[in-house]
C-alpha cells in the first residue's frame, strides 16, 4: 500500500472531498494486490463541512446504494457502513456533481461515515478498481478492506488529530 493522489491518478479535479482533511492520515492510499489496484481514501472533517447528515445517507447520487449499516458506538458517536454497486452503463442523474459523474462507471466501493460525538465527521471510502478512460488499472477481485476491516480502521483513534 502506498499513498497517492487520486486527483493526479485518475484525474479527479479538486473537491471539498479529495481535498486534504483535518487528520493525519487523510489522503488516498493505492493497494496493489494480485495484479490488480484498488484505493482507499480517508477524509476527517469538522462538524462544519458535514452537518446534518443522516445515518444511511439517501441522496441522487448514491440512489444505488446498498447494505447500509448504522450503529451507535459508545464514546464515539454513529457509524454507517454501506456498498455501491457498479454502475457500468447507468448514465450520472442531471443532479450529480462532475465528480460523481467521473466516478459513475467505477466499479463498486464500499463507503463507511463515523459522526463523532464532537461533530467531527470522518468519510473512508474503499474501491477495488477505478476506471476512467485513459486512466484505468486491472481492479482487485475484491475490496482492499472487508466490512469488518473498514469498521475497524473507522474506529481507530490514531486517525484523530
Amino acid at each position: 500500500m502506498h499513498e497517492v493522489t487520486l486527483t493526479k491518478e485518475v484525474g479527479w479535479r479538486s473537491s471539498q472531498l479529495t481535498g486534504k482533511g483535518i487528520g493525519p492520515y487523510d489522503g488516498d492510499y493505492a493497494v496493489t494486490r494480485e495484479g490488480g489496484v484498488g484505493y482507499i481514501t480517508v477524509r476527517l472533517r469538522n462538524h462544519a463541512q458535514f452537518s446534518g447528515l443522516s445515518s444511511c445517507p439517501k441522496r441522487p447520487d448514491l440512489e444505488r446504494m446498498a447494505d447500509c449499516t448504522s450503529e451507535k458506538v459508545p464514546g464515539v458517536g454513529t457509524l454507517s457502513i454501506w456498498r455501491v454497486p457498479t454502475n457500468k452503463g447507468v448514465p450520472p442523474s442531471a443532479n450529480s456533481s462532475r465528480e460523481s459523474a467521473i466516478r459513475s462507471p467505477s466499479y463498486s466501493r464500499l463507503e463507511t461515515r463515523v459522526v463523532r460525538e464532537d461533530g467531527t465527521t470522518l468519510r473512508i471510502v474503499v474501491y477495488a478498481g477505478i476506471r476512467v478512460a485513459g486512466k484505468q488499472k486491472p481492479p482487485l477481485k475484491t475490496f482492499p478492506l472487508t466490512r469488518n476491516q473498514l469498521r475497524q480502521l473507522a474506529l481507530n483513534p490514531a486517525l484523530l488529530p
